[in-house]
């Protein structure tokens, strides 16, 4: 996305699934992991899926032709993904790259909303009176040439948070930076610029995290 302006409104799916766990009586359990290519993890993927409702994923490294694959991971879960690469724009060098994913418990009341980038997916799950939205990230390697699509990240993640209707948003993913250099600064700034607070502020390349990398304060009381 260049701008703001040229985000057009999320597309969203939604799964049709009605809620049968009590907001108020149990505990919604998420985990975010960088997984470097889902046929190589699939055995760990599969492990997290028996732990947890939502499972966010980044760089699964799926074409949009084998995307179908996040379907036979658990029985238990929908998922969803994006992908970089699409077999049918010729021929491609090299593996498949980037891609996010999220699997979510077929208990949940949940919808799938997305932008035009392969790199960001988010999910809302529904509760009684309110709603949690999650965004799943995998932000541009950091060096200098990306600087400005760092940036630009930002950008879309913000058009994102805005459309939601509910307070409660939370961002995950694989931000590629640590907190001193000048892309751990960009997320800093941004996170204050946004009312964001950052959960594990010594360092943002979290490979498997129990708990959510940023997180919005409004959305405290629900254990993650």
């Amino acid at each position: 996305m260049e701008g703001l302006s040229a985000t057009k409104k999320a597309e969203t799916i939604n799964t049709q699934q009605q809620s049968t766990m009590a907001a108020k009586n149990e505990e919604l359990s998420v985990v975010t992991y960088n997984c470097r290519g889902l046929t190589a993890s699939l055995h760990d993927i599969e492990q997290l899926c028996a732990m947890y409702h939502i499972i966010f994923l980044q760089e699964t490294w799926l074409a949009k032709q084998t995307l179908d694959k996040l379907t036979d991971i658990s029985d238990n879960h929908f998922a969803c993904g994006t992908a970089e690469v699409d077999y049918t724009k010729g021929i491609t060098s090299g593996r498949p790259y980037g891609g996010t994913a999220i699997l979510w418990n077929k208990k949940l009341n949940a919808n799938i909303f997305m932008n035009q980038d392969q790199s960001i997916i988010g999910l809302e799950v529904c509760l009684d009176s309110s709603s949690l939205n999650f965004i799943n990230v995998y932000m541009p390697y950091c060096c200098d040439s990306n600087y400005d699509e760092y940036i630009n990240y930002f950008s879309k993640i913000s058009t994102l948070c805005d459309e939601t209707d509910s307070p409660n948003v939370f961002i995950v993913g694989f931000f590629n930076a640590c907190p001193n250099d000048n892309f751990g600064k960009l997320l800093s700034q941004f996170c204050l610029e946004h009312e964001l607070k950052i959960t594990d502020k010594s360092f943002f390349q979290l490979i498997l995290s129990p708990m959510l990398v940023i997180l919005m304060e409004h959305a405290a009381g629900w254990t993650m």
